[in-house]
Protein backbone atom coordinates (compact mmCIF):
# COMPACT_ATOMS: atom_id res chain seq x y z
CA UNK A 1 0.00 0.00 0.00
CA UNK A 2 2.60 2.33 1.05
CA UNK A 3 4.60 1.59 -2.35
CA UNK A 4 1.50 2.13 -4.41
CA UNK A 5 0.61 5.49 -2.63
CA UNK A 6 4.26 6.44 -3.28
CA UNK A 7 4.09 5.92 -6.75
CA UNK A 8 1.22 7.89 -6.97
CA UNK A 9 2.85 10.64 -5.18
CA UNK A 10 5.77 10.52 -7.37
CA UNK A 11 2.98 10.39 -10.79
CA UNK A 12 2.09 13.88 -9.44
CA UNK A 13 4.93 15.17 -8.92
CA UNK A 14 5.98 14.29 -12.48
CA UNK A 15 3.07 15.54 -13.79
CA UNK A 16 3.19 18.92 -12.30
CA UNK A 17 6.58 19.31 -13.11
CA UNK A 18 5.66 19.02 -16.73
CA UNK A 19 2.74 21.13 -16.79
CA UNK A 20 5.12 23.87 -15.37
CA UNK A 21 7.54 23.53 -18.00
CA UNK A 22 4.62 23.58 -20.63
CA UNK A 23 3.85 26.42 -18.78
CA UNK A 24 6.70 27.81 -19.31
CA UNK A 25 6.98 27.46 -22.74
CA UNK A 26 3.46 29.42 -23.43
CA UNK A 27 4.38 32.72 -22.15
CA UNK A 28 1.02 35.17 -21.20
CA UNK A 29 3.22 38.45 -21.24
CA UNK A 30 2.01 40.98 -23.77
CA UNK A 31 4.28 43.39 -25.13
CA UNK A 32 3.31 47.23 -25.21
CA UNK A 33 1.98 48.35 -28.70
CA UNK A 34 1.87 52.02 -30.32
CA UNK A 35 -0.46 53.15 -33.11
CA UNK A 36 1.10 53.71 -36.17
CA UNK A 37 -1.50 55.64 -38.16
CA UNK A 38 -5.34 55.68 -37.82
CA UNK A 39 -7.32 55.75 -41.38
CA UNK A 40 -9.71 58.32 -41.64
CA UNK A 41 -12.17 56.30 -43.87
CA UNK A 42 -14.31 54.35 -41.36
CA UNK A 43 -16.19 52.45 -43.80
CA UNK A 44 -12.87 51.51 -45.70
CA UNK A 45 -13.04 48.04 -43.88
CA UNK A 46 -9.78 46.49 -44.93
CA UNK A 47 -8.63 43.14 -44.47
CA UNK A 48 -4.92 42.98 -46.27
CA UNK A 49 -1.56 45.38 -45.45
CA UNK A 50 1.66 45.21 -46.69
CA UNK A 51 3.96 47.52 -47.55
CA UNK A 52 7.16 48.91 -49.92
CA UNK A 53 10.56 49.90 -48.56
CA UNK A 54 11.55 51.90 -51.39
CA UNK A 55 8.52 54.50 -51.51
CA UNK A 56 7.97 53.67 -47.59
CA UNK A 57 4.40 53.04 -48.26
CA UNK A 58 1.62 50.98 -46.72
CA UNK A 59 -1.09 49.52 -48.52
CA UNK A 60 -4.32 48.46 -47.08
CA UNK A 61 -6.83 46.81 -48.89
CA UNK A 62 -10.81 47.46 -49.02
CA UNK A 63 -13.69 44.89 -48.94
CA UNK A 64 -15.97 47.80 -49.02
CA UNK A 65 -14.73 49.91 -51.63
CA UNK A 66 -13.02 47.40 -54.17
CA UNK A 67 -9.89 49.55 -54.01
CA UNK A 68 -6.36 49.90 -52.46
CA UNK A 69 -5.00 52.98 -50.52
CA UNK A 70 -1.40 53.92 -49.86
CA UNK A 71 -0.57 55.25 -47.11
CA UNK A 72 2.15 56.70 -44.93
CA UNK A 73 3.64 56.74 -41.31
CA UNK A 74 2.38 61.00 -41.09
CA UNK A 75 -1.10 59.51 -42.23
CA UNK A 76 -1.25 60.59 -45.88
CA UNK A 77 -3.13 58.54 -47.90
CA UNK A 78 -3.98 58.39 -51.88
CA UNK A 79 -5.79 55.83 -53.79
CA UNK A 80 -3.23 53.94 -55.05
CA UNK A 81 -5.76 51.88 -57.05
CA UNK A 82 -9.03 53.41 -57.32
CA UNK A 83 -12.73 52.00 -56.68
CA UNK A 84 -13.11 49.10 -59.31
CA UNK A 85 -9.98 50.14 -61.52
CA UNK A 86 -9.43 47.58 -63.81
CA UNK A 87 -12.03 45.34 -62.96
CA UNK A 88 -10.80 45.19 -58.87
CA UNK A 89 -12.97 43.17 -56.39
CA UNK A 90 -13.26 42.67 -53.05
CA UNK A 91 -9.79 43.61 -52.06
CA UNK A 92 -8.22 41.13 -49.55
CA UNK A 93 -4.57 39.73 -49.30
CA UNK A 94 -1.49 41.97 -50.86
CA UNK A 95 2.27 41.29 -51.22
CA UNK A 96 4.88 43.55 -52.30
CA UNK A 97 7.85 42.54 -54.58
CA UNK A 98 9.95 45.02 -53.65
CA UNK A 99 12.77 43.74 -56.10
CA UNK A 100 10.25 43.94 -58.93
CA UNK A 101 8.76 46.46 -58.19
CA UNK A 102 5.08 44.83 -57.94
CA UNK A 103 2.38 44.73 -55.76
CA UNK A 104 0.26 42.05 -55.80
CA UNK A 105 -3.34 41.90 -55.00
CA UNK A 106 -6.06 39.26 -54.62
CA UNK A 107 -9.98 40.09 -54.49
CA UNK A 108 -13.19 38.21 -55.08
CA UNK A 109 -16.79 39.46 -55.46
CA UNK A 110 -19.77 38.45 -53.40
CA UNK A 111 -20.31 34.92 -52.06
CA UNK A 112 -22.49 32.94 -53.79
CA UNK A 113 -22.14 30.71 -57.86
CA UNK A 114 -21.71 33.81 -59.41
CA UNK A 115 -18.86 34.70 -57.42
CA UNK A 116 -15.53 35.37 -59.13
CA UNK A 117 -11.88 35.77 -57.98
CA UNK A 118 -9.19 37.86 -59.16
CA UNK A 119 -5.37 38.34 -59.23
CA UNK A 120 -3.63 42.17 -59.83
CA UNK A 121 -0.37 42.57 -60.65
CA UNK A 122 0.47 46.59 -60.29
CA UNK A 123 3.96 48.53 -61.18
CA UNK A 124 4.41 50.17 -57.70
CA UNK A 125 6.30 53.09 -59.22
CA UNK A 126 4.18 54.01 -62.48
CA UNK A 127 0.55 52.40 -60.86
CA UNK A 128 0.06 50.92 -63.85
CA UNK A 129 -1.38 47.21 -63.90
CA UNK A 130 1.03 45.05 -65.09
CA UNK A 131 -1.32 41.88 -65.68
CA UNK A 132 -4.70 40.36 -64.27
CA UNK A 133 -6.15 37.18 -63.97
CA UNK A 134 -10.16 36.16 -63.59
CA UNK A 135 -11.45 33.32 -62.78
CA UNK A 136 -14.82 31.31 -63.97
CA UNK A 137 -17.89 32.35 -62.08
CA UNK A 138 -18.54 29.96 -59.29
CA UNK A 139 -18.65 29.23 -55.57
CA UNK A 140 -14.56 28.48 -56.14
CA UNK A 141 -11.99 29.31 -56.05
CA UNK A 142 -12.11 32.07 -53.26
CA UNK A 143 -9.02 33.92 -53.66
CA UNK A 144 -7.63 35.42 -49.96
CA UNK A 145 -3.71 35.46 -49.32
CA UNK A 146 -0.68 35.01 -50.98
CA UNK A 147 2.95 34.52 -50.92
CA UNK A 148 5.69 35.96 -53.15
CA UNK A 149 8.25 33.31 -54.57
CA UNK A 150 12.15 35.13 -55.06
CA UNK A 151 12.11 33.81 -58.59
CA UNK A 152 8.72 36.30 -59.19
CA UNK A 153 5.67 33.97 -58.80
CA UNK A 154 3.09 33.64 -56.41
CA UNK A 155 1.32 30.90 -54.30
CA UNK A 156 -2.32 32.04 -53.66
CA UNK A 157 -4.72 30.22 -50.71
CA UNK A 158 -8.28 29.29 -51.88
CA UNK A 159 -10.56 29.89 -48.72
CA UNK A 160 -13.56 27.96 -50.17
CA UNK A 161 -11.85 25.50 -52.47
CA UNK A 162 -9.53 24.21 -49.91
CA UNK A 163 -6.58 24.89 -51.54
CA UNK A 164 -3.40 26.63 -52.92
CA UNK A 165 -3.29 27.65 -56.27
CA UNK A 166 0.34 29.29 -58.52
CA UNK A 167 1.34 32.06 -61.27
CA UNK A 168 4.36 30.96 -62.11
CA UNK A 169 7.24 33.43 -62.45
CA UNK A 170 6.38 33.97 -66.14
CA UNK A 171 2.91 35.60 -64.93
CA UNK A 172 1.50 33.21 -67.70
CA UNK A 173 -1.66 32.34 -65.71
CA UNK A 174 -3.39 31.28 -62.55
CA UNK A 175 -3.53 27.58 -61.99
CA UNK A 176 -4.49 25.41 -59.37
CA UNK A 177 -1.36 23.74 -57.38
CA UNK A 178 -2.20 21.84 -54.14
CA UNK A 179 -5.74 20.75 -52.88
CA UNK A 180 -6.64 18.72 -50.00
CA UNK A 181 -10.79 19.33 -48.39
CA UNK A 182 -8.94 17.81 -44.66
CA UNK A 183 -5.73 19.94 -44.79
CA UNK A 184 -6.56 22.87 -46.22
CA UNK A 185 -10.11 23.55 -45.37
CA UNK A 186 -10.50 27.21 -44.95
CA UNK A 187 -6.96 27.90 -46.18
CA UNK A 188 -6.23 31.42 -45.11
CA UNK A 189 -2.91 33.62 -44.40
CA UNK A 190 0.39 31.76 -46.02
CA UNK A 191 4.11 32.75 -45.64
CA UNK A 192 6.98 31.00 -47.52
CA UNK A 193 10.24 30.02 -45.05
CA UNK A 194 13.15 32.13 -46.05
CA UNK A 195 14.21 29.17 -48.58
CA UNK A 196 11.51 28.79 -50.65
CA UNK A 197 11.21 24.86 -49.71
CA UNK A 198 7.95 25.12 -47.57
CA UNK A 199 4.90 27.36 -47.22
CA UNK A 200 3.28 27.88 -44.02
CA UNK A 201 -0.34 27.92 -44.51
CA UNK A 202 -3.31 28.81 -41.70
CA UNK A 203 -5.72 26.40 -42.09
CA UNK A 204 -9.62 26.49 -40.64
CA UNK A 205 -9.66 22.76 -39.32
CA UNK A 206 -5.65 21.74 -38.96
CA UNK A 207 -4.65 25.15 -37.73
CA UNK A 208 -0.89 25.73 -39.38
CA UNK A 209 -0.24 23.52 -41.58
CA UNK A 210 3.26 22.93 -43.45
CA UNK A 211 3.39 22.06 -47.37
CA UNK A 212 6.75 20.78 -48.63
CA UNK A 213 6.67 22.43 -52.15
CA UNK A 214 8.74 19.96 -53.94
CA UNK A 215 6.85 17.02 -52.89
CA UNK A 216 3.63 18.47 -52.76
CA UNK A 217 2.99 16.76 -49.28
CA UNK A 218 0.93 18.73 -46.52
CA UNK A 219 1.17 18.58 -42.49
CA UNK A 220 0.03 19.88 -39.61
CA UNK A 221 2.64 21.49 -37.79
CA UNK A 222 4.60 19.27 -35.15
CA UNK A 223 3.46 20.08 -31.24
CA UNK A 224 3.41 18.55 -28.08
CA UNK A 225 1.85 21.72 -26.28
CA UNK A 226 -1.39 22.86 -25.62
CA UNK A 227 -1.13 25.50 -28.04
CA UNK A 228 -4.23 25.68 -31.05
CA UNK A 229 -3.64 27.29 -34.30
CA UNK A 230 -6.98 27.55 -35.77
CA UNK A 231 -8.73 30.23 -36.42
CA UNK A 232 -5.82 32.34 -37.88
CA UNK A 233 -5.97 34.87 -40.14
CA UNK A 234 -2.86 36.68 -40.94
CA UNK A 235 0.70 35.04 -40.87
CA UNK A 236 4.25 35.83 -41.01
CA UNK A 237 7.49 34.62 -40.57
CA UNK A 238 10.35 36.37 -38.18
CA UNK A 239 13.51 35.04 -37.98
CA UNK A 240 12.89 31.56 -36.79
CA UNK A 241 8.86 32.28 -35.13
CA UNK A 242 5.63 32.27 -37.26
CA UNK A 243 3.63 35.13 -36.04
CA UNK A 244 -0.23 34.88 -36.58
CA UNK A 245 -2.72 37.10 -36.35
CA UNK A 246 -6.14 35.30 -34.71
CA UNK A 247 -9.15 36.66 -34.71
CA UNK A 248 -10.86 33.17 -35.63
CA UNK A 249 -13.42 33.22 -32.73
CA UNK A 250 -16.83 35.10 -31.82
CA UNK A 251 -15.65 35.88 -28.40
CA UNK A 252 -13.70 39.31 -29.50
CA UNK A 253 -11.57 39.23 -25.79
CA UNK A 254 -9.83 35.99 -27.32
CA UNK A 255 -8.57 37.94 -30.52
CA UNK A 256 -4.73 37.94 -30.23
CA UNK A 257 -1.53 37.66 -31.98
CA UNK A 258 1.17 35.24 -31.23
CA UNK A 259 4.52 34.45 -32.12
CA UNK A 260 5.21 30.61 -32.32
CA UNK A 261 9.34 29.44 -32.04
CA UNK A 262 10.25 26.85 -34.27
CA UNK A 263 12.43 24.09 -34.35
CA UNK A 264 15.39 24.12 -36.25
CA UNK A 265 13.78 22.31 -39.28
CA UNK A 266 10.83 24.32 -39.03
CA UNK A 267 7.99 21.63 -38.93
CA UNK A 268 7.36 21.93 -34.97
CA UNK A 269 6.53 24.76 -32.56
CA UNK A 270 8.04 24.65 -29.55
CA UNK A 271 6.80 27.49 -27.96
CA UNK A 272 4.37 29.72 -27.85
CA UNK A 273 4.69 34.20 -26.98
CA UNK A 274 1.06 36.25 -26.76
CA UNK A 275 1.86 39.48 -28.48
CA UNK A 276 -0.47 40.84 -27.41
CA UNK A 277 -4.68 39.90 -26.51
CA UNK A 278 -7.58 41.36 -25.82
CA UNK A 279 -6.09 45.03 -26.50
CA UNK A 280 -8.99 47.51 -26.14
CA UNK A 281 -7.72 48.96 -29.52
CA UNK A 282 -9.14 45.46 -31.51
CA UNK A 283 -11.55 45.61 -33.77
CA UNK A 284 -11.26 42.01 -35.57
CA UNK A 285 -7.30 42.51 -35.98
CA UNK A 286 -6.80 40.10 -40.06
CA UNK A 287 -3.19 40.69 -40.86
CA UNK A 288 0.88 42.35 -39.88
CA UNK A 289 3.52 43.05 -42.35
CA UNK A 290 6.93 42.66 -41.17
CA UNK A 291 9.08 45.68 -41.53
CA UNK A 292 12.59 45.33 -40.18
CA UNK A 293 12.19 44.15 -36.54
CA UNK A 294 8.75 45.77 -35.93
CA UNK A 295 5.16 44.37 -37.16
CA UNK A 296 2.60 46.66 -38.48
CA UNK A 297 -1.22 44.91 -37.18
CA UNK A 298 -4.18 45.87 -38.88
CA UNK A 299 -5.92 45.81 -35.70
CA UNK A 300 -9.15 47.90 -35.62
CA UNK A 301 -10.82 46.69 -38.97
CA UNK A 302 -14.80 47.58 -38.68
CA UNK A 303 -14.77 44.02 -40.47
CA UNK A 304 -17.40 42.01 -38.01
CA UNK A 305 -19.72 44.97 -38.29
CA UNK A 306 -19.50 44.76 -41.89
CA UNK A 307 -19.86 40.82 -42.20
CA UNK A 308 -23.08 40.88 -39.65
CA UNK A 309 -24.62 44.06 -41.20
CA UNK A 310 -23.55 45.53 -44.89
CA UNK A 311 -26.38 48.34 -44.11
CA UNK A 312 -24.14 49.64 -41.26
CA UNK A 313 -24.72 52.67 -39.42
CA UNK A 314 -21.27 54.96 -40.52
CA UNK A 315 -21.44 56.98 -37.53
CA UNK A 316 -20.75 53.97 -35.04
CA UNK A 317 -17.50 53.08 -36.97
CA UNK A 318 -14.30 53.82 -35.40
CA UNK A 319 -11.28 55.04 -38.03
CA UNK A 320 -10.05 51.27 -38.87
CA UNK A 321 -6.22 51.39 -36.54
CA UNK A 322 -2.68 49.75 -37.11
CA UNK A 323 -0.43 48.88 -34.39
CA UNK A 324 3.06 48.88 -33.89
CA UNK A 325 4.87 45.60 -32.18
CA UNK A 326 8.55 45.81 -31.46
CA UNK A 327 9.64 42.56 -32.01
CA UNK A 328 13.46 42.23 -31.61
CA UNK A 329 13.26 40.87 -28.01
CA UNK A 330 11.23 37.88 -28.85
CA UNK A 331 13.68 35.95 -31.23
CA UNK A 332 14.69 32.74 -28.99
CA UNK A 333 12.07 33.20 -26.84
Amino acid sequence: MKIKKAGFIFFIICWAYTAMLAQEKISTKSIPSTIAFTVDEKDLFPEGITYDPTTKLFFLSSIQKNKVMAIDLKGNYFDFVKQEQDGMLRSLGMKVDAQRRRLWVVSNSDWGDSMISAVHIYNIDTRKLIKSFFTAKGKIPTFNDLALTESGGAFISDYGGNSIYQVPPDLSGVELFLESDSLLAGANGMVLTSDNSMLYVASNTKGIVVVDLRSKSIQPIACSLPIETKGIDGLMLYENSLIGVFNGDGDMSKHHISSYLLSFDGREITSEFIIDQNNPLFNEPTAGVIVGNDMYCLAATNLRQFVMDESFALPKLKNPIVLKYELSFIAGN
